[in-house]
């Protein structure tokens, strides 16, 4: 979505292929190769192996076997009439959606949790659910989710401004605030991101460890027996 909006700002041609071609946007293609690709391979493949897979199943794309097995007809066609029926019914969903949105402002709450537990859980009155922080932005599953008692989520921020941007992540700043304190990126976000690539970067580093020193013990009991 932001991109679409970028776009637009921008005047760009993609703007336009996407107004006037929404309608064939269409990811059918892509999901019919990995389903064709997820049932040649097993859990244990190795990179390796699925990227000779896909390159195989990409080469038989224009074969009879290909098509036989992995390529069905995706042609659904609507009357004109059922087509403005489903349009009608979107927009009645729609509509109701965005009202219950606009009546529960400010309603969305953190559900209290027991202080030893990890997961975040919301209610969200206008679905009625509550729900874990993943399903969230970005934000909420940081070390400071958005605020609801002020604009600015900067932990120092004093502007009194309420001129700003709230980004993709869910997280809100002040212009002056993202610009030149924050230099053009949410903080907690990248914190979390960092955190989360380096905490997963030794946990990988771990295993490897792990199994050379498996391998060594093998190498060294082989080298007993000769």
């Amino acid at each position: 979505m932001s991109d679409a909006f970028y776009w637009t700002d921008i005047n760009h041609p993609m703007a336009k292929a996407l107004a006037d071609s929404l309608h064939i946007f269409n990811d059918y293609y892509v999901e019919n190769f990995h389903s064709s690709l997820r049932q040649q391979i097993q859990k244990s493949s190795t990179p390796q192996q699925i990227i000779r897979q896909a390159k195989i199943i990409d080469q038989m794309r224009n074969s009879n076997t290909f098509t036989e097995v992995f390529s069905e007809s995706h042609n659904i066609r609507y009357t004109a009439k059922q087509l403005e029926y489903l349009e009608k019914r979107t927009a009645i969903f729609l509509l109701n959606l965005f009202t219950g949105v606009c009546q529960n402002l400010g309603e969305a709450k953190a559900i209290p949790t027991n202080q030893h537990s990890k997961t975040r859980y919301y209610r969200l009155p206008t679905f009625n659910a509550n729900i874990d922080a993943k399903f969230l932005p970005l934000a909420w599953s940081t070390v400071c989710p958005p605020k609801t008692d002020k604009y600015c989520d900067l932990e120092d921020c004093i502007e009194t401004n309420k001129v700003g941007v709230i980004l993709i992540c869910g997280h809100a700043y002040h212009y002056e605030c993202f610009l030149f304190k924050l230099t053009n990126q949410c903080k907690y976000c990248t914190n979390y991101l960092v955190s989360g690539i380096e905490k997963n970067c030794k946990v990988f580093q771990k295993s490897i460890d792990s199994f050379s020193g498996i391998v060594t013990e093998e190498n060294e009991n082989e080298w007993d027996i000769i």
